[in-house]
């Protein structure tokens, strides 16, 4: 791969990863005051990280998907059994099982053959 290109993607990377970091910390410099509380503050501080890191496709979706529950708790936002209710509905294994299901019919190139037929 040439210089150039790997500098480029690391620029590229690096800004991205700056617009992610310094969007958040603009919102968490706003004032608090009686409507907009520092628990409301600190909420869109993570929401937004979170959703500029998958937006700009910086770390894999499933590693944001733990880590927004995950922020909750630490930070003392919600309690982990709401933090983290939605991954024991139904729907969600639902899809998880799809993923491994399409996964393995890939692996074994079932998926290839019934395309072809």
């Amino acid at each position: 791969m040439n210089v150039s290109i790997i500098k480029e993607t690391n620029k590229k990377s690096a800004l991205m990863w700056l617009i992610s970091l310094l969007i958040p910390l603009g919102i968490y410099l706003f004032p608090t005051n009686t409507n907009f509380t520092a628990d409301i503050r600190l909420f869109l501080v993570f929401v937004s990280l979170i959703i500029l890191i998958i937006a700009f496709n910086l770390v894999d979706v499933t590693i944001a998907a733990i880590a927004l529950p995950t922020l909750f708790v630490i930070s003392g936002l919600a309690p982990a059994s709401k933090a983290f209710e939605p991954w024991t509905y139904t729907t969600m294994w639902l899809i998880v099982g799809t993923f491994v299901l399409a996964g393995a019919l890939e692996e074994c190139g079932l998926l290839k053959r019934i395309a072809f037929w």
